[in-house]
């Protein structure tokens, strides 16, 4: 089950910064968003999803691109498989663009509902593979 959500941007004075989180809260992701977003802008900042797992986090996260220049990261439990994360938050994201949502108070609750029914889905499908 996703732990939560958490939206990314950019100041000229502080570098990558959390805007919003879902559910309030969580705790102090301040460190882990400064290596997300630094590892988009790796990618040539092209927009886009990506996985990583880090030591204290394991994160599905999608890249807005410049004109936007936002991360929504999703925070994943450590045993999660980040395939099915990864794909529904990128049409999510690709969806909320297109329809202009606002991303500090529509989008957060919204991509955070989607996948925990994922991930509970997720959480049945390897209950079952157990059993065999």
């Amino acid at each position: 089950m996703p732990q939560g959500v958490l939206l990314i941007g950019w100041s000229l004075e502080e570098g990558p910064v959390i805007e919003a989180k879902y559910p309030d809260w969580l705790p102090d992701f301040s460190k882990e968003a400064i290596a997300i977003f630094n590892a988009h802008s790796a990618g040539c900042r092209k927009s886009g999803a990506m996985f990583l797992s880090m030591p204290s986090v394991k994160v599905v996260s999608y890249y807005t691109g410049l004109q936007i220049n936002k991360v929504v990261s999703v925070i994943l439990d450590r045993a999660e498989h980040p395939a099915p994360f990864m794909e529904a938050l990128e049409g999510l994201i690709n969806e909320c663009l297109k329809n202009g949502v606002d991303f500090k108070y529509e989008i957060l609750p919204k991509i955070y509902k989607r996948l925990e029914k994922i991930g509970r889905a997720q959480t049945a499908v390897d209950k079952i593979i157990r059993l065999f």
